[in-house]
């Protein structure tokens, strides 16, 4: 079914919204905050806010529970949800918890490049910057698991390491920064 209820959908923006800043100062109610959404989706029907809470239980069956194929069952229906719901606004979250935290456990990680370019066109379309810079933190780091020149690598790291600090993300920039080191420290 379809949720229609708008305090139900009132609420899964809420617990949208809440759940960056949770992850970050509070991660211990980060799987209760994602199990409420989704039982809200079984309860009271899908709409275009119901892929981001599927793939963020794929993340926890994925990384927590070890259950690849389970995790990653939750991710294929977050993304049918997107094409059901043309859920645009949610395209750039959702591809990076899918790519980033589920897709990356069961494909190479060169399947993961496009969708992570595409997620940060889809959030610089729609104003969601914060998703957008998620995109382009994972999509540098990805690229240094694929096989392509070091060179290459490099600069394909240069410009979104230039659009994460741009867009005034500097914690994902000095994480990148400190794992361009830590390599450079390692290939000598």
């Amino acid at each position: 079914p379809v949720m229609t209820d708008p305090y139900q959908l009132a609420a899964m923006e809420i617990l949208t919204v809440l759940y960056p800043p949770a992850y970050i100062a509070k991660p211990e109610i980060v799987s209760s905050l994602i199990l409420t959404m989704v039982n809200l989706c079984i309860d009271h029907g899908h709409s275009a806010l119901a892929a981001f809470p599927y793939t963020l239980y794929g993340t926890i069956l994925c990384g927590v529970k070890g259950d690849i194929a389970s995790g990653y069952h939750s991710g294929m229906i977050a993304l049918k949800l997107l094409e059901q719901f043309n859920a645009i606004q949610q395209k750039a979250k959702v591809y990076v918890m899918f790519n980033a935290s589920i897709r990356i456990w069961k494909e190479p990680a060169r399947n993961t490049l496009a969708s992570f370019l595409e997620g940060m066109k889809f959030g610089v379309e729609i104003g969601d910057i914060e998703w957008a810079i998620y995109s382009a933190k994972h999509y540098i780091a990805n690229l240094s698991f694929v096989g392509e020149s070091l060179e290459y690598v490099e600069q394909q790291q240069a410009i979104y390491m230039q659009f994460l600090l741009t867009n005034k993300h500097e914690l994902a920039g000095l994480n990148l920064i400190a794992g361009r080191k830590a390599k450079a420290a390692n290939t000598y």
